[in-house]
């Protein structure tokens, strides 16, 4: 009984939380709709009723002969209430349709909002993933059901209760059959939409995998070794697997609703029947008329109409309300940490250095680190380079060091501020980051170096600087528009690059930042070794009174760096200068000399 009770209070609260919604989306809508669902659901029985009084109206005129002048005041009240009623209808529409686009933008807004400032670590956790995808994928579809269900539920409620009135005037005992019967036919709709909500939340693996084979069918991304290694059978195999279980439970569980429904129905059929048998020996006792039978028939076309929409939307409010649980639990995720204890700012510029001290990490659920007991000190204006074996740990270590990862155990501090200690936004600000998976915005080429400083307005000298320090000035100034052609691949007269364009242009947005750190992951994989040259040399202009660290699979790049850091086995197992570790014939020592013969070989 308490599991119940607490089931039923959670659903209450939830769907109190979904009207919260609709109100602070927008007040003045919300008010107006109440207005309208009020004067709504009152008219239909107004109608029965008129039409009642006219037939009673005209069978007593033809029984006495006599005309009744009554009748054309009801039949002028009638077609008033016909048009207020269509009228009210078409500003309803219109009003549903504007609070439906608002709430969505509304919710729309929260979980952008939620997205920008989550802390990272989800993004590393299947389950978080299965969450964000149920709320993404409903999130456009839902907050008009739930204004639709909501408005459409309560408008029939209220009409139920209306036209209950007349019924209750004829039997007594007619609607509490009637509310019986359709109470058993809500349970079994209600509870199927339990059971359907259910199966799409233990299916999001295989929706969105079945999602995935889609894409990679259908984007230019894979279309190239999609056809090179004649990918599209096998892959179509696999999403048509996916499909097929997905129909085939479906319409299992739609053959069960359907079965369970038909019952449902037939018991409201035989209730219909019980009632009009009850109501016609009424009429030839002379105790009803004529009029209250019509009004009967219509009361009960209406009835079963109304329950029909109130059983359909309660039951969309149900999987609404088991949607708006997922998205409670993602709004309540926690955002990256806001501690009080964040009262300093990011040195500018950085005086003595940045130091791990005994750091290690591992992603939660995990046994072994993949950092393990880091030691060592970035000096103030100091260059370093990271290499390692694919797996050592190295974009790890800069997720650590842009605050996008917590460390296990340890700390890391810049200048003796340990960075939970530190502003994050005053952190980023001073932290320009190329990261090996960059992100290629489709926005004009401004926009895209511009996003390196985004809080400030846009400086065209200061960007075209930027562009010439990464070695693409001279291209964008080849392009139709310039820094305002748009790039991507989508719309008319948009603009893609190559890849190593890309990445010169994602330099030149860290370039634009002007932070007091530099970070670059990989940053000339994509260029040719003549770039890669000037990059490097442009690179060390740049990096004048800054710190900077590299990762770099080629050693040739990293010779002119301060020092070099060898991670190996989760941690750090060299470091010096080129010259220093080739002299210790090492770890460093041995890749290098693996490149270099690759090379000469070559």
């Amino acid at each position: 009984m308490s599991i119940c009770s607490s089931k039923s209070i959670k659903s209450i609260v939830t769907l109190y939380n979904a009207s919260q919604l609709v109100w602070q989306a927008s007040p003045k809508l919300a008010i107006a709709s109440v207005i309208i669902v009020l004067i709504q659901s009152i008219l239909p029985a107004v109608l029965i009723y008129l039409v009642k009084k006219i037939i009673d109206t005209l069978t007593l005129g033809l029984s006495s002969q006599i005309e009744q002048p009554n009748i054309w005041l009801y039949v002028g009240f009638f077609s008033a209430i016909t048009l207020l009623s269509y009228l009210l209808n078409q500003l309803a529409i219109l009003i549903e349709d504007y609070q439906s686009t608002t709430v969505t933008d509304h919710i729309t807004h929260i979980i952008h909002q939620k997205s920008a400032t989550i802390d990272y670590s989800y993004y590393e956790n299947p389950e978080f993933f299965n969450t964000l995808h149920i709320v993404q994928e409903e999130s456009l579809q839902r907050p008009q059901q739930i204004i639709t269900s909501l408005l459409a539920a309560s408008k029939s409620i209220l009409t139920l209760l209306a036209i209950s009135w007349l019924l209750f005037s004829l039997a007594w005992f007619a609607p509490l059959l009637l509310l019986s019967s359709a109470i058993v036919t809500m349970g079994i709709t209600i509870y199927f939409s339990k059971i359907n909500y259910q199966w799409k939340i233990k299916r999001t693996t295989m929706n969105r995998e079945s999602n995935y084979l889609n894409h990679l069918l259908t984007h230019k991304s894979a279309a190239k070794e999609l056809r090179i290694y004649r990918l599209g059978q096998w892959l179509t195999k696999h999403f048509n697997h996916y499909r097929k279980i997905l129909r085939q439970e479906q319409l299992s569980l739609n053959k069960k609703q359907l079965t369970y429904s038909t019952l449902s129905h037939l018991l409201i059929v035989i209730v219909n029947i019980t009632i009009l048998i009850f109501l016609i020996h009424q009429v030839n006792a002379g105790i009803l008329t004529i009029g209250d039978i019509v009004m009967y028939l219509q009361s009960i076309q209406m009835v079963q109409f109304m329950l029909r929409t109130a059983i359909s939307h309660i039951a969309k409010l149900y999987e609404s309300h088991l949607f708006l649980q997922h998205y409670e639990t993602f709004i309540k995720l926690k955002s990256a940490p806001k501690s009080s204890s964040k009262i300093h700012s990011f040195p500018q510029p950085i005086q003595q250095g940045i130091q791990f001290k005994d750091v290690s990490f591992r992603f939660s659920g995990q046994q072994h680190n993949i950092l393990d007991h880091l030691n060592f000190t970035i000096k103030a204006q100091e260059t370093i380079a990271l290499v390692g074996e694919n797996g050592a740990g190295k974009t790890t270590l800069i997720k650590l060091l842009t605050n996008l990862y917590q460390p296990t155990q340890g700390s890391i501090s810049v200048d003796n501020i340990d960075f939970n200690h530190i502003d994050d936004d005053s952190l980023h600000d001073a932290i320009g980051v190329v990261f090996q998976d960059y992100m290629r915005y489709w926005f004009t080429v401004e926009e895209n170096i511009h996003f390196g400083k985004i809080d400030s307005a846009a400086e065209p000298p200061l960007i075209e600087n930027a562009a010439q320090q990464a070695g693409i000035d001279d291209f964008i100034k080849t392009l139709a528009n310039g820094y305002q052609t748009r790039l991507g691949k989508v719309l008319t007269g948009e603009q893609d690059l190559s890849d190593g364009q890309w990445q010169k242009l994602v330099m030149a947005r860290v370039f634009y930042r002007d932070a007091q750190l530099i970070i670059l992951d990989e940053p000339s994989s994509n260029l040719d070794v003549y770039s890669e040259q000037k990059i490097f040399e442009q690179f060390k202009k740049v990096m004048q009174n800054r710190t900077a660290i590299i990762i770099s699979h080629r050693m040739s790049s990293i010779k002119m760096v301060d020092r070099i850091l060898v991670l190996k086995d989760h941690t750090i197992v060299e470091q010096g200068s080129h010259q220093e570790l080739m002299q210790q014939q090492g770890v460093y020592y041995k890749m290098y000399m693996t490149q270099a013969q690759q090379y000469q070989e070559n």
